[in-house]
């Protein structure tokens, strides 16, 4: 794997496998299981943070590649062997995330309901996705449907409204 640090234009800093690099022809870079890398710097304590985030919103799978127009990076270097470690570690527990997802998928929906969309009412299908929500992410959503509008998300942890 080609891992780098690359410095962008906009002054964000990512590591990332670079897959293609440009040449005369093509001013593209093809990259993937790009990082932001965020710095914080505490100048009291004389100590300097940092972590990695994804470098696209929304994009979930960071195996899939990502075109950047090199004209947009300043820099490129080998990112530092603890750079490199801790890139590695969280690739690492990224892969066990994406491991353990559950995705559903339209036929899961439909065997889970037992018939078929067409027969689905509106009021089935929105207490079918407020069971899968909870159980997901074990949350109980209050309903909206009642004469009394409210936006309160009852945790069940606690039990504590917020």
């Amino acid at each position: 794997m080609d891992i780098k640090q690359l410095k962008l234009a906009n002054d964000e800093e990512i590591i990332c496998e670079v897959i293609d690099y440009p040449d005369e022809d093509n001013s593209d870079m093809v990259i993937r299981r790009a990082l932001k890398i965020i710095n914080i710097e505490d100048h009291e304590n004389n100590v300097r943070f940092y972590s990695f985030k994804p470098w696209m919103s929304f994009h979930d799978v960071l195996n899939e590649t990502v075109v950047l127009n090199a004209f947009h990076v300043l820099a490129e270097t080998m990112p530092s062997s603890v750079l490199a470690a801790h890139y590695a570690s969280a690739m690492q527990e990224v892969e066990r995330f994406e491991n353990n997802k559950r995705h559903l998928s339209l036929d899961d929906f439909i065997s889970d309901m037992g018939g078929s969309l067409d027969d689905l009412s509106e009021d089935d299908f929105k207490s079918y996705l407020r069971k899968k929500f909870e159980e997901q992410d074990n949350i109980n959503v209050v309903s909206n449907d009642s004469a009394e509008d409210t936006n309160i998300i009852k945790f069940k942890p606690k039990g504590t409204y917020h």
